[in-house]
């Protein structure tokens, strides 16, 4: 539970910063939706460069407290600073003033800096923590539940602005948000960095720059996780357009952040769930399985129209019973993956191989971003506060929120289901590293 706690406040700087963000920056903050998508674009692009390197360096320079913690307590200053120019504009720049695209980008940039400084190395160490296939499992269990609740109690604060109403709610929401998760990084950081200690791992063998990229594109087993990364990010179109859907399909923008909370409500559940089927099932199918369910329930948001937010509460619940494993599940499958890299280099690089994962699933939600936002402007939808669309616009956005997960995640379930490092392979690759180092132990 204590290495878990860091997750709760990074949880305020995923899905919080892809519902919210562009849709503020592009009507509240006056910047519209053709720049808002290209800077989110352009900032998760640089990931491409900013997530290998971190995930070198932490493996390369481990410290005294061990390879992962000081990198955590590192990202503290840049992630609190990052939050206010991010979550507060108004606070930054004035009550009345607009943000510019060069201001988005910087406050991008610097909270995606931050956030790949701590969630890699949380993640990383997680990885390190166990060698066992299930009990990895378990301890992301843990951080995803933890990540779960996180997310519950940050959208909590929305939801009782929502409420509440008045002048310039949406601001209001954003900066709770912020408040909410600057106090709570630094504490829960140093809960964690204080209470539990690093397993020790084999040094990092020094094995030479192509060997190393050699040994990464010849890994079968990452490069068809990534690929499967990639395609569910993609997918997550639905993160992005929430706010616009609600407000123009359902036409219930104040009951937004209520249904999002549905979902993390079940996500709660579905956590413990969705570990035990992956222990009776395997991780790879308990994943595959979790795509073909979401498939189903996303095809259900072709139904409801104005006024039906019951039923769009139902499906953001059933969405995170069906979706809610999904993270623990594959963090878990790349911790099996660095023991194939293992045996291939006789190095640990957990950090780089959960570098490569964020990376990739940084790419496609970039993507998503911009090639829905693009996609809204040519079918002429507008998102200025009581702009009239017309109902070409509004079947473009309602098409634009259902149609890419469901063709992308059928093609996710089709290259896990068949997945080959499965239990029996991970603690046969096990072995063989405990027999090497035993080895090289005893040759010393």
């Amino acid at each position: 539970m204590a290495f878990s706690a860091p997750a709760l406040p990074l949880s305020s700087l995923g899905l919080p910063i892809a519902i919210y963000l562009p849709a503020y920056y592009a009507s509240e903050m006056g910047l519209g939706l053709a720049a808002v998508g290209f800077v989110f674009t352009v900032t998760r692009l640089m990931d491409v460069v900013t997530d290998p390197l971190m995930g070198v360096l932490s493996d390369k320079f481990p410290s005294r407290w061990g390879r992962r913690r000081h990198w955590l307590v590192l990202s503290v200053p840049l992630l609190m600073s990052a939050m206010v120019l991010i979550f507060m504009p108004k606070v930054v720049l004035g009550p009345d003033a607009t943000a510019s695209s060069i201001y988005l980008l910087v406050a991008l940039t610097l909270v995606y800096l931050g956030f790949t400084l701590a969630s890699l190395s949380h993640a990383a160490w997680g990885a390190e923590l166990s060698t066992y296939y299930d009990e990895r499992s378990r301890i992301q269990g843990f951080r995803e539940f933890a990540h779960v609740i996180g997310m519950f109690l940050i959208l909590s604060v929305p939801v009782m602005i929502e409420f509440a109403g008045g002048e310039d709610w949406e601001t209001w929401r954003m900066e709770a948000v912020g408040w909410v998760a600057i106090a709570l990084v630094p504490t829960t950081i140093a809960v964690a960095v204080s209470c539990v200690p690093e397993r020790p791992t084999t040094p990092v063998q020094r094995i030479g720059w192509r060997k190393a990229t050699r040994a990464v594109l010849e890994n079968r087993y990452m490069l068809r996780i990534l690929l499967a990364d990639f395609l569910q990010s993609l997918g997550a179109v639905r993160s992005a357009l929430n706010v616009f859907f609600m407000q123009y399909v359902i036409q219930a923008p104040e009951w937004t952040s209520t249904v999002i909370l549905a979902y993390f409500a079940a996500a709660i559940f579905a956590v413990p769930i969705w570990l035990r089927i992956s222990q009776r099932l395997g991780k790879h199918r308990a994943f595959a399985l979790a795509m073909l369910g979401h498939v189903v329930v996303t095809f259900a948001y072709l139904i409801p129209g104005a006024g039906d937010v019951a039923q769009i509460a139902l499906l953001f619940f059933l969405s995170g019973l069906v979706y809610g494993g999904a993270p623990l599940i594959m963090r878990s499958i790349v911790a099996d993956i660095t023991d194939h890299d293992n045996v291939e280099t006789g190095s640990q690089r957990t950090g780089l191989y959960y570098a490569l994962n964020a990376m990739i699933s940084k790419m496609g939600n970039a993507l998503t971003v911009g090639l829905a936002f693009l996609f809204l402007a040519w079918v002429g939808f507008d998102p200025e506060p009581g702009a009239a669309n017309t109902a070409n616009a509004i079947s473009g956005l309602r098409y634009a929120y259902v149609l890419p997960p469901v063709i992308l995640e059928i093609a996710v379930f089709a290259l896990l289901y068949t997945f080959p490092l499965d239990r029996a392979r991970q603690e046969e690759l096990r072995r063989q590293i405990a027999e090497r180092d035993r080895g090289e132990a005893t040759d010393r």
